[in-house]
């Protein structure tokens, strides 16, 4: 192994080989937030934002006006279309001068898309490509926090309506709001006693970074069609606000310093640089909800990007393990398990669970209740469906019409050998019932462990 292989190899093992139920309290929270950072800093490594990051952009040069547009008419029927431009200006404030040409050229794109002048079918594609852009972030966000599940068309268009309305309307709201109560006289009397002066003088100067955080969060708690905590979407929120802040010092200074960068790109360098700029903020946007993600379900944390190939074996003990779960809650009459109970009792990511739970339903053995997010009952008579019938459904999943055994060359030695494995199979399931599984108590053995669950009996008498 090479020296940097070493090292990583290193870094790994002190990141993740620990344990943390061991460490004292602080020094558990601190290295779970060690996990967290690694985990981040891993999936930019492996380019889990940056081609997702610039996707974003390309579809926000296409709908940028025509989202601005329809928030335009929104303000304008509220009478506060005026403080768009300072709402963009300080969107733009790290990019200095060109900030403000940016800034108002946009204003004034937003102000020629009148219905009249694109028509009514120029309207209609101006706001489905709007709409398309939020269509993406919330397909993104959706794969930050592993959920395959689509909102369907007409909860989608409620949304992003929903979006498109009220989200203009409470941040430009907010900043008129700020800047008006600034301005009052008593808050100007205030601010020039000593102590209270500090404390206004702070507050006008992180209110920014506030609104920042809580846009953050707004879409981290709104987007992902998924069940999120308001917890975990603060701390990604957060987190992603300073990156923001800071990104925008940054940039603001490397703009100001930029000459050469100007001298190169010549009349364009407003565009390249604005384009940097949204690349930038989506980056840190996508990677902001991953740590949302990761904080609700530190169980994805020690996890490599990409997509994860799990074992037939993994994937047969699962199955039976989720069959226990589900047929113990059934038949003591407690609540149903989700997905995410599941996964979050087994301490497995929920995207190991998801197939498993798909390939159990599709086969009959379990059912979804109508609820949101939905439940798992017995879809079949437990007390009559072998534990061996599972194992074969499990083990055929894989399976495809053209990729069956049936179509491949016969060996005699293979197919006496996977002959026999089928038999010592069945037999070492003889007997055993998923209703003796999900009912049987702890044994100590092995042995125990099967006679138990041959040797119950349900109330009737049927084993």
């Amino acid at each position: 192994m090479s020296k940097i292989g070493q090292i990583r190899s290193s870094v790994r093992d002190f990141v993740w080989e620990r344990d943390l139920a061991a460490m004292p309290r602080w020094k558990a929270w601190l290295f779970r937030w060690i996990q967290l950072f690694y985990a981040i800093l891993r999936d930019v490594t492996e380019g889990r934002f940056t081609l997702r990051a610039t996707s974003l952009v390309y579809t926000t040069l296409i709908a940028l006006v025509p989202l601005l547009a329809f928030a335009f008419a929104i303000l304008q029927a509220f009478g506060v279309h005026n403080q768009m431009q300072p709402a963009l200006a300080r969107f733009f404030e790290p990019l200095g001068e060109r900030g403000l040409e940016i800034s108002t050229s946009i204003i004034t794109f937003v102000e020629d898309a009148r219905v009249g002048v694109i028509g009514t079918v120029g309207l209609l594609v101006l706001i489905f490509t709007g709409f398309s852009l939020l269509r993406k972030v919330e397909q993104f966000f959706n794969q930050a926090w592993h959920t395959s599940q689509r909102r369907s068309y007409k909860q989608r268009f409620a949304d992003y309506l929903s979006v498109a309305v009220f989200g203009p309307v409470l941040l430009v709201g907010t900043i008129a709001l700020t800047a008006s109560v600034t301005s009052l006289s008593f808050i100007n009397q205030y601010s020039e006693v000593p102590v209270l002066g500090g404390l206004i003088g702070g507050a006008g100067r992180y209110l920014p970074y506030f609104l920042i955080v809580g846009a953050f969060t707004f879409f981290y708690f709104f987007l992902p069609n998924a069940k999120v905590r308001i917890r975990s979407a603060l701390t990604g929120g957060l987190i992603a606000g300073a990156a923001w802040e800071l990104m925008g010092w940054a940039f603001a200074t490397y703009v100001v310093t930029a000459i050469r960068y100007s001298a190169l790109y010549s009349s364009l360098a407003t565009l390249v640089i604005f384009m940097i700029w949204i690349y930038a903020s989506w980056l840190i946007l996508l990677m902001g909800s991953s740590i949302a993600f990761y904080h609700q379900h530190p169980e994805h944390m020690r996890r490599r990007g990409g997509d994860v190939v799990y074992s037939g074996r993994l994937q047969q003990k699962l199955g039976l393990l989720l069959l226990t779960m589900i047929g113990r809650n059934f038949f003591d009459g407690r609540p149903v398990w989700t997905m995410a109970g599941l996964a979050a009792h087994l301490r497995v990511p929920s995207d190991a669970v998801e197939p498993v739970l798909q390939i159990l339903r599709d086969k009959g053995f379990i059912a979804e209740t109508a609820d949101s997010p939905p439940g798992y009952v017995p879809a079949r008579s437990f007390e009559n469906t072998g534990v061996a019938e599972v194992v074969e459904a499990l083990r055929e999943s894989g399976e495809r019409d053209l990729d069956t055994l049936a179509l491949l060359p016969e060996e005699s030695t293979v197919e006496n050998l996977m002959a026999e494995a089928d038999l010592q199979l069945a037999r070492a399931f003889h007997g055993m019932t998923l209703k003796g599984l999900a009912l049987a108590k702890p044994a100590s053995n092995l042995a125990d462990a099967r006679l138990a669950i041959r040797d119950h009996k349900d109330p009737g008498g049927a084993s």
